[in-house]
């Protein structure tokens, strides 16, 4: 019988240290963040903790309903699916598919710490796939 290879864990999967806004900054701020790194999930966070989460979609549905000084505590989804650093990766993950969510905001003693999105999870789960069939994945294209 083959051996499977171990399950990652979620601080292993999760992108760590995101960037997040405070609930009080505007679409334009959210925009201009997500843009400038890149990202399309941004933790909203009031007082230091989580409130919510803004992702690509809905920040630019927002922007073309709303005013650009519009606070993104008013369209971040509230409160976030928020998850321990030590939660056990496939409850995470499996939770993630019932809620059709695409990201979950990742604690560690109440305070962010991470972020597991859905492209962390394809990352993850074709790493696993390729551990499993023993075979090296082609280059991607350029």
């Amino acid at each position: 019988m083959t051996q499977l290879p171990p399950l990652p864990s979620l601080a292993a999967t999760m992108t760590p240290f995101p960037y997040s806004l405070d609930v009080d900054a505007t679409l334009t701020q959210a925009a201009a963040l997500m843009a400038q790194h890149q990202v399309h999930h941004l933790p909203v966070t009031r007082d230091g903790h989580t409130h919510g989460i803004l992702d690509a979609p809905d920040l630019q549905l927002a922007v073309r309903l709303s005013a650009s000084d519009t606070r993104v505590g008013e369209v971040c989804h509230h409160p976030a699916y928020t998850v321990d650093i030590h939660a056990p990766l496939a409850e995470v993950v499996r939770e993630i598919g019932q809620r059709g969510i695409t990201a979950a905001v990742v604690e560690r003693k109440g305070k962010l710490a991470g972020i597991l999105t859905h492209t962390d999870i394809a990352r993850a789960f074709g790493k696993l796939l390729q551990q499993c069939s023993g075979s090296e994945l082609p280059p991607r294209p350029a």
